[in-house]
């Protein structure tokens, strides 16, 4: 008796088979499929097989794969092999996690910190920090040798709210700091000497997104008052305004107002302290007292230089990048607060102009060009640099009317408005002592105010020839160079305040006038008319963009003949090569220009001749000039 073997199954026969199972006739799987029941009479038969597109509804439709449908066969099941480093992960298991090798990779090609990090087991990553030691991996990094990579460690941390590994290694510790001289040093030690210091900022803006609002470290990094702030301030001055500039870059302000509150309650105890040890101070000894930000750091609490023995208040002073953050988002307040403190503290600070200016566009009532004036205002004056950037005439016309343009012009606005009080707080603030007493001296209404500004005038006059930053628009007042190099006690020259405002406008309007005059009178326009043969146009444009260019930029006065003479005297000679000065081919085209438009509008005039290439090269001298 022979072997027989059961015949494959073809396609055609697993359509029939498929539909009959589901239970459907030729023509009801034919209108399924949007197809005719001959078609499907046709697959079944074997005289014809479905698109591939079909098939794939065909395999939807039967509940079956496309590869079972093809070959009859379905696809065997993936085995998947998961390691037990992966497995005591997944499933928290620390007993698991004993009895593996956690030095080296697993079966997929990773190390344990991979699992550690992809699933929440905080019990595996308890044991792994006990049996590894935060320590010992930090100091392998450090010197290249480690399994682990240290940000990823540090990512770990930070995940499991790991407060007690970063206390073991300094975290909150910032190595940089500055001596009493102004060097900048690396307190840090080799891992081997104990120190194990990695904060930097690169580090803290990868692992904060991994940190709630009300994680423990957080809890930690905030516990500011644990810690000797003296010796420590430089640490938490940058590990502050670190964390505060991402919360406000993320908006995360939870953790920005936290830190923004501590702040200011640590810099309002250090301020109070420092003015009441001033206040028994005798009056040589009030400069020993001082404050201390990271950015001028002292070592020498307690040491004594040049025999005084310096008393130091430690206080954060934010980078102004901090404040510009507050204002963007509409903290005015904070913003202002912290401002204040970076003045006094004598750090960078932004303008208060600036913040008034923020403050003016929130409160919604105050026009345009009074919010645009008061962004430039420094120090109770407005910056005329900023202010000229508008390039508007009327604007500027009515902020010189209206706000002062120099710290004499400030103070006199004071005492013109009855501002006494306000006078008095700034003198005192400041420490314009003849200001403040001239005050005091106020009586009686009406008496006494020469007095007051006699000690403005003497005050606003030691500010200018000190160059001090109240006077921020000294370089617009100076008329010419000091009277000598090293003397410098004798006044610098300068014009008034009337006359300064004068000067500027009538530049802006000649700078006005000229726009209007030569606007479109391009190299390209002039070119364009001398490629036309319309030379009389060409010449009599040329005029004006020259009479214009002597008038608003060289200030000369008078016909366009006069002004024209006064720039050849001036710059209209050249040498000739032999020692001697001649009358430059520019200053003689410049003339003949000139002549040959008076022949244009005055016929009666004698016509001068001008080549091509006279024309070329007085286009050029004009769009240079």
């Amino acid at each position: 008796m022979g072997l027989f073997t059961r015949k494959a199954e073809t396609l055609n026969e697993r359509i029939k088979n498929l539909r009959k199972k589901k239970g459907m006739t030729q023509l009801e799987l034919a209108e399924k499929v949007h197809v005719t029941d001959k078609a499907v009479s046709k697959w079944e038969t074997g005289e014809g097989n479905p698109e591939i597109t079909i098939l794939i509804e065909l395999a939807k439709l039967f509940e079956v794969s496309l590869d079972y449908l093809l070959t009859g066969k379905e696809k065997e099941p993936e085995i998947i092999v998961i390691s037990k480093m992966e497995l005591s992960c997944k499933n928290n298991d620390v007993e698991l996690f004993n009895t593996i090798d956690i030095q080296g990779k697993d079966e997929s090609g990773n190390l344990i910190t991979y699992y550690l990090e992809k699933y929440n087991c905080p019990k595996v990553y308890k044991a792994f920090i006990k049996k590894v030691g935060v320590k010992n991996i930090l100091s392998s990094t450090s010197r290249g040798t480690s399994t682990y990579n240290k940000e990823t460690i540090m990512k770990l941390i930070f995940k499991y709210s790991d407060v007690e590994s970063l206390e073991e290694i300094n975290f909150f510790e910032h190595t940089m700091y500055r001596d009493q001289w102004g060097g900048i040093h690396n307190s840090a030690r080799y891992p081997g000497d104990g120190n194990y210091n990695v904060y930097n900022n690169k580090l803290v803006e990868s692992l904060l997104p991994l940190m709630s609002d009300d994680s423990s470290i957080l809890t930690r990094i905030l516990s500011i008052h644990e810690k000797n702030m003296l010796n420590s301030i430089v640490n938490w001055q940058v590990v502050y305004t670190n964390i505060l500039e991402y919360a406000l870059k993320e908006e995360r302000k939870s953790i920005s107002d936290k830190i923004i509150k501590i702040i200011i309650e640590l810099n309002n105890k250090s301020v109070s302290d420092y003015e009441e040890a001033r206040k028994n101070e005798d009056e040589r000894k009030k400069s020993r007292h001082r404050f201390v930000t990271a950015e001028a750091r002292m070592i020498d609490n307690g040491q004594v230089y040049d025999n005084v023995r310096y008393c130091n208040y430690s206080v954060i002073a934010v980078p102004v990048t901090i404040i510009e953050l507050l204002l963007n988002s509409g903290d005015i307040e904070n913003a202002k607060k912290l401002n204040n403190f970076n003045k006094l503290f004598k750090a960078e600070f932004v303008a208060d102009g600036t913040i008034n200016a923020e403050s003016m566009k929130k409160d919604g009532k105050a026009s345009k060009d009074d919010i645009f004036i008061t962004s430039c205002m420094e120090f109770g004056t407005v910056n005329i640099d900023k202010l000229l950037k508008c390039n508007d005439f009327k604007l500027i016309k009515y902020a010189f009317e209206n706000y002062p343009i120099c710290f004499q012009e400030m103070l006199e606005v004071y005492l013109t408005k009855k501002q006494y009080r306000e006078l008095y707080e700034f003198a005192v603030d400041n420490e314009f002592s003849s200001i403040a007493n001239a005050v005091l001296c106020l009586s009686i209404e009406g008496r006494g105010i020469e007095g007051i500004k006699s000690a403005i005038k003497s005050v606003s006059e030691n500010v200018y020839l000190n160059g001090n930053a109240f006077d921020v628009n000294r370089k617009h007042f100076v008329v010419q160079k000091p009277y000598s190099y090293w003397d410098n006690r004798k006044p610098l020259p300068r014009i008034t305040s009337e006359e300064l405002k004068d000067k500027i406008l009538k530049d802006l309007q000649l700078k006005i006038d000229k726009e209007t005059l030569t606007n479109g009178l391009t190299k390209e326009y002039f070119e364009s008319l001398l490629q036309s043969n319309n030379i009389e146009l060409l010449v009599i444009k040329l005029c004006v963009k020259l009479e214009a260019i002597l008038k608003c930029d060289y200030k000369y006065e008078g016909t366009f003949e006069e002004m024209l003479s006064k720039f050849t005297e001036k710059y209209g000679y050249e040498d000739d090569g032999w020692g001697y000065n001649v009358e430059s081919d520019r200053s003689k085209l410049f003339h003949k220009l000139r002549k040959y438009r008076n022949g244009i509008v005055h016929p009666e005039q004698s016509k001068e001749v001008l080549t091509v290439d006279e024309l070329k090269s007085l286009i050029k001298y004009v769009c240079e000039l």
